[in-house]
C-alpha cells in the first residue's frame, strides 16, 4: 500500500483585502445549497474573500456542482481558498491505496462518479484541485482549519501544532486554547453545532474572548434525517463573516434546499 498522499501545501499567505472576510464548513455535497447562500445571501464579490473549511463532498448529491462552481468562480478571479478535510483526504486515501476497489464503491455511494474518467481515474482538474487544499490559514484575526489543532497534551509546547495533519483533519472535542493558538481563536467545522452554540462563539469572539468559533450546523443533517429532533437549530449551512479591519464576527445562514 502507497503512503497517504496529502495536498502540496500546509498553508499560504493571504493578502489583505479591501472587502469582506467569508468562512463556511462542511458543505458535504449540498451544493445548491452552497450556491444560494454565496450569490443570494452573501452576494460575494471579488473584493470579498472566501475560505471554504473542508468537508465539500459525500452525503449530497451535488459535490460536483460545488466543485465545478468553485473552480470556475477561482477562474473568474474571486478569491476563494479551500483547506481539507477529513471526507477529501479519505477519498485522496482510496484513489492512491494500491488494490483497492474500494474507491469506485466511494465515488459510487457519495454522488461522486463525475469525478473520474471512463478508466476510473481522476480528472486531472480534480486532481489540480484537491491538491491545491490547505491545512490551515493563519489571518490577522484568527486561525482556520477543518478539525481543529491538538492543543492539549504537555509535549505540545515543544511541538509544532501546525504540522499535525491528523489533528487538523480529525480531531474532536475540540477546546481550543489561546496561549497556544497566538492568541488567536479558531474557526473551523468538523463536529456540528447548534445555532445558539455558533452565536454564543461568535459573541465571545466580537470581545477578542474565544478560543474556539464552531461553523458546522450539520446541513446535511436533512440527508440523514436528524434535523427534525433539533427544532431548526441543526440543519443549516452557515457563513461567518470575519473581516478584521471593522471586528465583524457576524453568522449568515440557510436551510437545505437540494
Amino acid at each position: 500500500m502507497k503512503d497517504k498522499v496529502y495536498p502540496k501545501l500546509f498553508t499560504q499567505d493571504i493578502p489583505k483585502n479591501t472587502g469582506r472576510r467569508f468562512a463556511i464548513s462542511d458543505i458535504h455535497g449540498c451544493g445548491k445549497t452552497f450556491i444560494y447562500l454565496v450569490e443570494e445571501i452573501l452576494k460575494l464579490t471579488k473584493d470579498d474573500q472566501l475560505f471554504v473549511l473542508g468537508d465539500l463532498i459525500d452525503r449530497g448529491k451535488n459535490a460536483i456542482l460545488l466543485i465545478d462552481y468553485i473552480i470556475e468562480k477561482q477562474k473568474e478571479g474571486y478569491p476563494i481558498f479551500v483547506l481539507i478535510g477529513n471526507h477529501e483526504q479519505m477519498l485522496l486515501d482510496n484513489y492512491h491505496r494500491d488494490g483497492n476497489q474500494t474507491y469506485q464503491k466511494v465515488l459510487k455511494y457519495d454522488n461522486l462518479e463525475g469525478l473520474a474518467n471512463e478508466d476510473s481515474e481522476i480528472k486531472p482538474k480534480y486532481v489540480d484541485f484537491f491538491e491545491s487544499m490547505l491545512f490551515y490559514i493563519e489571518l490577522e484575526n484568527c486561525l482556520l482549519v477543518h478539525a481543529g489543532f491538538d492543543v492539549n497534551y504537555e509535549f505540545v509546547k515543544i511541538q509544532n501544532i501546525f504540522t499535525d495533519k491528523e489533528a487538523m483533519l480529525w480531531i474532536r472535542d475540540f477546546k481550543g486554547n489561546l496561549e497556544r493558538t497566538q492568541q488567536k481563536p479558531v474557526v473551523h467545522g468538523h463536529v456540528v453545532h447548534n445555532l445558539d452554540q455558533i452565536k454564543e462563539s461568535l459573541e465571545l469572539a466580537k470581545q477578542k474572548k474565544a478560543a474556539v468559533v464552531p461553523i458546522d450546523n450539520g446541513c446535511a443533517y436533512v440527508i440523514l434525517g436528524k434535523e427534525e429532533k433539533n427544532n431548526g437549530e441543526i440543519g443549516n449551512l452557515c457563513a461567518v463573516e470575519i473581516t478584521e479591519k471593522t471586528n465583524t464576527w457576524k453568522l449568515f445562514y440557510t436551510p437545505f434546499r437540494e
